[in-house]
């Protein structure tokens, strides 16, 4: 669902929005400066590809001189990948620094829900019944990742999909995660208890 900017300042606090009998367990923000550079990895893959493009836009760049207008549309093209290559290297710091003022976390007695975005704030969920394979925490424990179990390569059938594939990885891969949380192995927890609750409920409704 896609929450409308326009949220009175009661709305957003009564964050998220609950079906009758659901409670909220937890609620919380991740950490700005860890959050920001979740995606560090990201400036590896963009080294190859900024080398790829920066040659591919050296020989492009030559052709307007000697084949006219149309030739512009190599290096027109190539763009689109110059935006990338800097993305991967720099921009999605930027984006997540942005990104983070519309994070919030919660779990519920049924499932684990995000809200995020940089520019249109959107809610994403996943139900209990698909809970956290993984923690990874800092060294001391303070502040980690919760991450769920991907459902898969997403379909990217529009150029929109194909466009926010390119410039965000989760997309594509459908991750879901609570990046960047204080006392994470709290949190992982918290959520296998509500997971087990759920299982053991429709285990005696059986």
């Amino acid at each position: 669902m896609h929450i409308d900017d326009s949220y009175s300042r009661q709305a957003q606090m009564n964050w998220p929005v609950l079906s009758p009998g659901e409670t909220v367990v937890w609620r919380g923000r991740p950490v700005r400066s860890k959050y920001a550079t979740k995606d560090a990895k990201l400036t590896l893959t963009g080294i190859p590809v900024a080398a790829f493009i920066t040659f591919w836009m050296s020989m492009a760049l030559r052709i307007p001189n000697k084949n006219g207008p149309v030739a512009w549309l190599f290096p027109a093209f190539g763009m689109i990948f110059v935006l990338q290559a800097l993305y991967l290297l720099v921009g999605h710091y930027l984006r997540n620094w942005l990104e983070w003022k519309n994070i919030e976390y919660a779990v519920t007695n049924r499932r684990t829900v995000i809200r995020r975005g940089a520019w249109r704030v959107s809610e994403i969920s996943r139900p209990h019944s698909e809970s956290p394979i993984e923690l990874r925490a800092s060294s001391d424990g303070r502040i980690g990742d919760v991450k769920f179990q991907a459902r898969g390569k997403v379909a990217m059938t529009g150029l929109k999909q194909q466009l926010e594939g390119m410039f965000n990885p989760e997309a594509a891969t459908g991750q879901f995660a609570l990046y960047a949380v204080e006392n994470p192995s709290d949190v992982y927890r918290t959520i296998l208890a509500q997971a087990n609750t759920v299982t053991n409920r429709i285990r005696d409704n059986a």
